[in-house]
């Protein structure tokens, strides 16, 4: 097999040279073809725009670092525009994404949030600071599948004993 490979290589070297070489040579004659188009009237009547501000990426994570850092807890943070870059159908989908945060599937879907390796009905949960109940009758625990993504404007986890 190792023959082959080097018999084949030195056969073709003269075709890969010679190829390289023509594609070399070939280039500036092709620039030469190029024209330039004559500047129009048109093309001279240049306005001048509003200044443009463009938000990106740097700005979101910039905001959520500075809500990070301005809490008295340990919390993580995720915007709007962190929980809209990633297909996410559901809160507990969106929450994955923070460090210490485990999610719990059923059916395929996120369901339950464990923080820091502790048991889901440990956690407390709340929508604009009011707390969510369990749906369940048999556990504390609180399904955010019911939550989509989309409604969010902001995630806060405080990863305190009370939070």
């Amino acid at each position: 097999m190792v023959m082959n490979l080097s018999y084949f290589c030195q056969r073709n070297r003269k075709f890969f040279v010679t190829t390289a070489i023509a594609a070399v040579l070939a280039t500036p004659a092709i620039a030469q073809t190029a024209t330039t188009q004559p500047v129009s009237a048109a093309d001279e009547d240049v306005k001048t725009m509003d200044t443009v501000v463009i938000v990106g990426q740097r700005a979101m994570m910039e905001s959520a670092i500075n809500q990070q850092r301005a809490s008295d807890t340990v919390e993580s943070v995720l915007t709007r525009d962190g929980i809209g870059q990633f297909p996410d159908q559901n809160v507990a989908e969106s929450i994955r994404r923070l460090p210490g945060i485990n999610i719990l599937d059923d059916q395929g879907e996120g369901r339950f949030v464990s923080v820091r390796g502790l048991d889901p009905t440990l956690n407390a949960s709340s929508v604009n600071g009011v707390r969510l109940p369990a749906p369940e009758a048999d556990t504390r625990a609180v399904a955010l599948d019911v939550l989509p993504s989309e409604l969010i404007q902001s995630i806060q986890v405080k990863k305190t004993l009370t939070a």
